[in-house]
């Protein structure tokens, strides 16, 4: 049996934090993610600028926008037990 591994986003590449409270940071970005996977976010995770890595589960993960560019993705996600 295999393990499931968790995706790598980037902080500042793939997605960005909009918001953070307690357990849950809200991303916005170019990352297709899809509620209940696992991602480790990489990098400066907090709005205050801390570098480090973090294991989150999407919640939701909708598309916010669309433009020429493709599709602007939002969503929340909650820090893995």
């Amino acid at each position: 049996m295999s393990a499931l591994r968790a995706s790598r986003v980037v902080m500042g590449k793939d997605v960005r934090a909009i918001r953070e409270s307690g357990d849950c940071v809200w991303l916005e970005g170019r990352a297709r993610l899809c509620p209940g996977q696992r991602v480790v976010l990489v990098g400066r995770t907090g709005l205050g600028g801390e570098r480090h890595l973090r294991q989150v589960v999407v919640v939701s993960w909708t598309i916010a926008r669309l433009s020429d560019q493709g599709p602007l993705f939002r969503g929340v996600c909650r820090v893995a037990q």
